[in-house]
């Protein structure tokens, strides 16, 4: 029987009732070359196992009276994981001592053990039924008083089982690469470390060697490739991109520290939790916490389509790294940390994917919601960015035109005079509009709206110069205010340009009186709903779309899959 498996190892195969020479047979086989000369299997472990009741079974007394191959022999070593060592020498005496013993007349031998277990029985020359005897005592009730745990390993005679492994399989390319790619980058974070001054290098570099000399020993190994594409690349951009940080005369070690935190939180987090394999299983038990059962080839295929993404997804030409590192929480919902440090786009990113246990599982929903969440990232001519700036102050200013009952003319005036100040801002003045994730800050932008319109000094002169230049361009036609105040439509152009500083106060004044509409508790409750409604709008619903557009949805297939995230 055999199934497939998410695990390092990619088939599982059970055999009942075999024979031990003929599961080695059938072992043996499976590291046979194909006619062309290529090796299929690159890794197995075995297990053999087998029922302590066995012994006192009528079936078993019955077939072992004609079984030749029990006369073979076979070497077995018992670790014992000690609960009462004074019942344990008692029980040892009288194995060795007794003639009906397991120990009498053989040539065991017992060794103190440092290390998870406390002693280890050998016999080079035991046989299946001594085995067998043996387990069955082990698991007896009486014995279990004795010891805490056991282990058992069954080794045979070589019998040319070695010859399948001699082969040189010669250079690993996987290998070289990454070990001199890794080594080229380190070296380099190494001087920019030794210039930067600060007084603990080792909390910085060792974690960086630990995961460097991870990643070699499985590229070297062959084994667990899956593993190393899900840590590699993010691995190789955090080093480099770290070396710049610390080549920054004005960086600071908060920084360092809060970039250094979040990766290798992330990346424990992911080694911890797909490295609880099958083959530690039957090794070793990790002592480390394990909150997360992760299948590593699940974890790789999400790597893998995250990259394809990304492919999809960034501008023709771009030079701009975007890596991810993918690894699993408790959060209740797949979301993006980011870990480099810089703001100004486009500019490299470093970010932590998080996708909780549970969903890990449903594949499908989890692949929407990745290019979902990449949408938001990746790609700055897709993204729209300063667009989408405007369309939101469009949308704000006719809510403050429609709330206030502004008349067009003057919002007109409003959106050229916002428009005007976005373009020529400075860090000091709405700076804000030019992070890059600068819909975090779309709060903040809404009430730089509302303090720019109110500010007197820059708002007047720009009702002015507007008016000014309507009047150059000769593209005047009428104002309502000056119906208002009886100014015949043809004079107004004329009183405007002779009174141009009084009639810009009136109406700025005008204006400002209309704009406390807005300006109040519950109005402004009401905006800042209308600033989560705009969010929604050019955050969540404009990576919606990019989703439905790269993986080409239908409408049911949409609303099927976004129901439930």
């Amino acid at each position: 029987m055999s199934y497939i498996s998410f695990d390092y190892c990619d088939i599982v195969i059970f055999a009942k009732n075999m024979q031990i020479r003929e599961f080695e047979s059938k072992v043996k086989r499976l590291f046979e070359t194909n006619p062309e000369n290529i090796k299929i299997f690159f890794d197995t472990y075995s297990l053999v196992s087998f029922y302590p009741s066995a012994v006192s079974n009528p079936i078993w007394q019955e077939q072992a009276e004609n079984a030749d191959y029990l006369a073979e022999k076979i070497h077995v070593t018992i670790n014992l994981s000690i609960k009462n060592y004074k019942k344990y020498k008692a029980w040892y005496t009288k194995e060795c001592n007794d003639s009906q013993g397991l120990f009498f007349g053989s040539e065991i031998g017992r060794y103190s053990l440092f290390g998870r277990y406390d002693i280890s029985i050998i016999n080079p020359n035991a046989d299946i039924e001594w085995l067998i005897k043996t387990l069955k005592m082990l698991h007896e009730e009486e014995q279990q008083k004795i010891f805490w745990t056991f282990e058992t390993y069954v080794k045979i005679p070589e019998n040319d089982v070695g010859s399948f492994f001699d082969e040189d399989d010669g250079p690993n390319p996987l290998y070289q690469n990454v070990k001199k790619a890794l080594k080229d980058a380190i070296t380099e974070l190494e001087k920019a470390m030794e210039g930067s001054g600060f007084p603990d290098k080792t909390r910085y570099m060792l974690p960086v060697y630990e995961a460097r000399d991870c990643i070699c020993s499985i590229a070297k190994n062959r084994f667990a490739e899956e593993f190393v594409y899900c840590i590699y690349e993010s691995f190789l951009h955090f080093v480099s991109y770290m070396e710049r940080e610390f080549n920054k005369p004005e960086i600071r070690e908060d920084d360092i520290a809060e970039g250094y935190d979040k990766y290798f939180t992330a990346l424990n987090t992911l080694v911890n939790s797909t490295m609880h394999s099958e083959k530690q299983f039957i090794q070793a038990t990790a002592f480390n916490a394990i909150f997360y059962s992760i299948p590593p080839k699940i974890m790789a295929l999400y790597n893998a389509y995250t990259y394809r993404i990304r492919q999809i997804l960034k501008d023709e030409n771009s030079v701009k790294k975007y890596t991810f590192l993918i690894y699993p929480s408790f959060s209740p919902e797949i979301s993006i940390d980011q870990i480099s440090l810089a703001e100004d786009p486009p500019c490299d990113r470093i970010l932590a994917v998080t996708i909780n246990e549970e969903s890990l599982y449903d594949i499908e929903s989890v692949m929407y919601i990745l290019v979902h969440e990449l949408a938001h990232y990746v790609g700055n001519g897709q993204r729209c960015r300063l667009a989408r700036k405007e369309r939101i102050m469009h949308t704000l200013l006719k809510h403050i035109e429609a709330k206030c009952k502004i008349d067009q003319e003057t919002c007109r005036i409003l959106q050229g005079f916002v428009y005007d100040s976005i373009e020529c801002n400075t860090d000091k003045d709405g700076g804000f509009l030019e992070r890059y994730n600068y819909l975090l800050y779309l709060n903040e932008a809404g009430h730089w709206l509302l303090n720019k319109l109110a500010t007197p000094e820059e708002s007047r002169a720009y009702f002015e110069s507007y008016y000014q230049k309507e009047i150059e361009k000769d593209s005047f036609q009428s104002d309502g205010l000056l119906e208002d105040f009886g100014v015949e439509q043809r004079l107004q152009k004329a009183y405007i340009k002779t009174h141009l500083q009084q009639y810009c106060k009136t109406k700025y004044d005008d204006y400002i009186d209309l704009l406390e509409e807005i300006l109040g508790q519950d109005d402004m409750e009401e905006y800042d709903k209308t600033l989560e409604l705009l969010h929604m709008v050019y955050s969540e619903c404009y990576a919606d779309l990019q989703m439905i557009l790269v993986l080409a949805m239908g409408a049911e297939d949409y609303l099927t899959q976004t129901s439930h995230i």
